[in-house]
């Protein structure tokens, strides 16, 4: 069997949701390997520096290269499935809102005392966060505009 594309990510949609949904797409069920590890595995993974950056997703190519980061590896699936526009201003227009998404991510706040992080993401989701989702969806409406 020839080599196929492997994604690797954690069992959450996160990051790679957009991505699996592409390759699935793309490659069909056996097309691709959709690899998942915990984050027991990804720990031990990282350490012996099996990820070019320490972070995931990841995405292998057939020749072996390794792909970093999601919004590139989301990007390039899209295109080649034909989820994206073809049109140069309306793929810049949906890059535009994955990036948002991405920084929405990005952005969440973060705690080890779970207490203290819900107060944090509350704060966020009012804050920051609705202003960002505020946004896409007045762009949303307004056709991309």
């Amino acid at each position: 069997m020839p080599p196929i594309p492997k994604l690797t990510y954690f069992p959450l949609p996160g990051r790679a949701f957009a991505t699996r949904v592409a390759m699935f797409k793309l490659f069909g069920k056996d097309g691709w390997v959709d690899e998942r590890v915990d984050f027991a595995k990804f720990g031990e993974m990282k350490a012996a520096g099996a990820f070019p950056l320490g972070s995931l997703p990841v995405l292998t190519l057939p020749d072996g290269r390794m792909i970093c980061q999601s919004a590139a590896i989301a990007s390039w699936a899209g295109r080649q499935c034909g989820l994206l526009p073809s049109d140069p201003l309306e793929a810049l227009l949906v890059d535009e809102a994955g990036a948002t998404c991405m920084e929405i991510f990005g952005k969440c706040p973060q705690d080890k005392d779970n207490d203290v992080k819900k107060a944090k993401r509350e704060e966020y989701a009012a804050g920051k966060m609705r202003v960002m989702c505020d946004v896409l969806s007045a762009k949303a409406e307004a056709g991309g505009a």
